[in-house]
């Protein structure tokens, strides 16, 4: 079932502006989502690994940044993700699910 298009500033609006920062800046996104703090919800996480230089001029490469997002899965509009109940369940298919679209919001290609 397609939910219905909930209005021009909607949740996906806003997560594509974020994956688009990580994007720009050279965030990596690491391809495992982790269930959220609430029901229905997935986190992802962005990486970016720090090269800098000591004052004596010696490499380090051994520092990183994480960045995770969570985000709900009704911003993804066209999918169901819940139940015959309308009840959320975390299983492989509402993974599978989510990782498509977080997938189709990197590559932008989730038409509206």
């Amino acid at each position: 079932m397609e939910r219905e298009y909930p209005g021009p500033d909607t949740g996906k609006i806003e997560l594509q502006r974020i994956i688009d920062c990580m994007k720009e800046n050279k965030y990596k996104y690491i391809e495992s989502l982790d269930k959220g703090e609430y029901n229905g919800c997935y986190k992802l996480n962005f990486v970016k690994q720090i090269d800098y230089s000591d004052k004596e001029g010696t490499n380090i490469n051994d520092r990183r940044i994480k960045v995770t997002i969570e985000f709900d899965t009704s911003f993804d509009y066209k999918t169901e993700y819940t139940d015959a109940n309308g009840d959320f369940i975390y299983n492989n298919k509402t993974l599978k699910k989510a990782h498509y679209f977080i997938k189709q919001i990197i590559d932008n290609t989730y038409n509206d």
